[in-house]
């Protein structure tokens, strides 16, 4: 029963999150109406602040209650952009290892022993170009984040290698994020009317260019691979 305790946990959490409406304080509106306390206070309790903040987005994330993009935003608003996109990068990989290992260790045995042959070929394929497939995913969020934390724990993924990718994946996707969550800062202090303008700027425009690069790299490389032949 030890293999099922961090999935319960886990599992008490979300059912808790619903069951007391906590989602009610996940929203945009409540971090613009709080902003300006919520700084003063983690101006002044500075290393408890990004305590609090990495470990309830560690959680969210360990959840798989969808919350990046406003953790993320909170983030900058809060500690700017380098050190914001540092401590969102490092919640959402540690949050999700965690709900990775919780699954990994509860089913990925039960879960290949009652796979057919054909997901046995899919997992094997999988495992030669995990880091690859990681990277792509978390680089293109075609599937919910925490889908993807779900199936690569399936499919046994190596934990290394999922951290990793992760880790790597979510940078862009993340800057983009916190980068907003500086300009919508910066936006409500000096009472600039949130339009289109909080976009386009160099902090946001400059990830959105390497996102669209990253998107676009393997699609390049099938192109040129195709006329090499």
């Amino acid at each position: 029963m030890l293999r099922w305790l961090p999935l319960l946990m886990i599992i008490a959490g979300l059912v808790s999150f619903f069951y007391f409406h906590l989602y009610e304080y996940l929203s945009f509106d409540r971090l613009k109406y709080h902003k300006q306390v919520i700084l003063v206070w983690s101006q002044t309790h500075y290393k408890l602040a990004v305590f609090l903040y990495m470990l309830f987005y560690i959680l969210a994330v360990a959840m798989s209650i969808p919350s990046n993009f406003i953790f993320a935003m909170t983030g900058g608003m809060l500690f700017g952009l380098w050190q914001g996109l540092l401590y969102a990068l490092i919640s959402a990989t540690v949050g999700s290892v965690l709900v990775f290992l919780a699954i990994k260790i509860a089913f990925s045995a039960w879960f290949r022993q009652r796979t057919s042959r054909w997901i046995a070929k899919m997992e094997k394929g999988f495992h030669q170009n995990a880091l690859n497939y990681i990277l792509v995913l978390r680089l293109v969020p075609i599937f919910p984040f925490w889908l993807v934390n779900i199936v690569a724990a399936l499919i046994n993924v190596r934990t290394l290698t999922f951290a990793f990718g992760t880790l790597l994946g979510i940078i862009p996707l993340t800057a983009i994020y916190v980068s907003l969550g500086r300009n919508l800062s910066r936006a409500i202090d000096s009472d600039q009317a949130l339009g289109f303008n909080i976009f386009i700027q160099p902090s946001l425009i400059l990830p959105l260019i390497g996102l669209a690069i990253l998107v676009l790299l393997p699609v390049c490389y099938k192109i040129l691979k195709t006329a090499r032949h």
